[in-house]
């Protein structure tokens, strides 16, 4: 699991099958400053086509397929992954010796090599690409339930993010 977001969206009927719209939201759960000072971009603004086989305003269930591109940072967290540690090394010798894997570190005399248990990050993103789909369920009036699935390609840190959503989605007059 990465990063959660909460989004408001737009979209206009193109057509009866054809709509364009977009995304702008907030993200939470983003990793901590890199070492290299590079902070988590909370954003995520997203402009995206659909397709509507059954028509925008078919009865009964709708779906649609949807491309998209826009900017959002994903990062994903892996909990306590074990890394050998050898900052506790009294004395550049067994220091360099502990890092290398020699001496009294060596494989054949079988080391525990001391270990710490830390929180790793991957950082996706700041720019995407997405392929999706959904289903829209009237639940009365102008309002509709939206199950949204989407597969986004972030670049230049590359990775393919599955993006589940549900939401709610109301038609305006």
């Amino acid at each position: 699991v990465g990063t959660l977001r909460v989004l408001v969206g737009y979209e206009s009927a193109l057509n009866e099958r054809v709509s364009l719209g977009g995304r702008l939201g907030y993200a939470f759960r983003g990793g901590p400053t890199t070492l290299d000072g590079d902070a988590f971009l909370p954003l995520h603004l997203e402009a995206r086509l659909a397709y509507w086989p059954r028509g925008l305003w078919a009865v009964g269930l709708r779906p649609y397929v949807h491309l998209g591109a826009g900017l959002a940072q994903v990062d994903l967290k892996q909990g306590d992954v074990s890394v050998s540690d050898c900052t506790e090394q009294t004395g550049r010798p067994a220091f360099l010796d502990c890092i290398a894997a020699r001496g009294a570190y060596a494989p054949e005399n079988a080391p525990d090599l001391p270990t710490r248990a830390l929180d790793a990050y991957r950082k996706l993103g700041n720019a995407f690409v997405v392929l999706g789909g959904g289903l829209s369920l009237p639940v009365g009036g102008r309002a509709a339930l939206q199950f949204n699935l989407n597969a986004q390609l972030m670049m230049p840190a590359v990775g393919v993010v599955l993006q589940p959503s549900l939401g709610m989605s109301y038609s305006l007059p």
